[in-house]
């Protein structure tokens, strides 16, 4: 507002009153932006939304899909962003496991849903829509439209990557973590350390605990 946008926000700390209005205020194009929980808007079809902006990653790619989906529904062109870090993962994560209504299985799956919305988040290289389209069981074998407007990052991207498989080495950090934690003084080892023994590096804190022979 400080900047002149009309916008005004919508949260679980505001009234009934107040939420109906913001959400009445934002229908009738009273207001232009709304800053809000995910609650917003559901059961609402307002077609001339224009962009939806996430500040931190949806639970799954079907959440994504229905929340991102608010936008463009008259047709025109609508703007998706998402914004992520690795933060985002580890505090709903945290939530996951920490809800003690859940069973063993729904954490289960809300953690796969977890692990498939940061896989979204950090391909660089397939289409977007693809990989949507994809997890709802449909072969969408085409890139983006054209279009430069409606087309997904990855596809307007001109930078090019190769797909590795890193299964070994993935192997071989996990088997150096799992020593490290076997022996007694393994709360003394920081990341920084970690990353030394994978480099080869011959340090003395490396060399004076035999890390260096370890398999990475």
């Amino acid at each position: 507002k400080s900047q002149g946008i009309s916008a005004d926000c919508y949260h679980a700390g505001l009234n009934d009153k107040q939420r109906t209005k913001v959400q009445t205020d934002w229908v009738l194009n009273k207001i232009k932006v709304v800053v809000a929980t995910i609650a917003f808007g559901m059961g609402i079809d307002k077609p001339d939304v224009r962009f939806v902006i996430h500040f931190t990653l949806a639970k799954s790619i079907e959440g994504y899909y229905q929340e991102a989906g608010r936008a463009g529904r008259d047709g025109d062109n609508a703007i998706c962003i998402l914004y992520f870090s690795v933060a985002d993962v580890l505090r709903v994560r945290k939530l996951i496991e920490l809800d003690s209504e859940g069973t063993k299985e729904s954490k289960k799956t809300h953690l796969e849903n977890l692990r498939r919305m940061v896989n979204y988040c950090e391909n660089r290289s397939d289409c977007r829509r693809a990989i949507q389209l994809q997890y709802f069981g449909e072969n969408y074998r085409q890139r983006c439209p054209n279009n430069p407007a409606v087309a997904c990052d990855n596809c307007l991207s001109q930078e090019s990557y190769k797909v590795e498989d890193v299964t070994e080495q993935c192997q071989a950090l996990v088997e150096t973590v799992q020593q490290i934690c076997t022996q007694r003084q393994y709360s003394n080892f920081t990341i920084n350390h970690l990353a030394d023994i994978w480099k080869g590096s011959k340090c003395r804190k490396v060399l004076d605990n035999g890390h260096d022979t370890m398999r990475a």
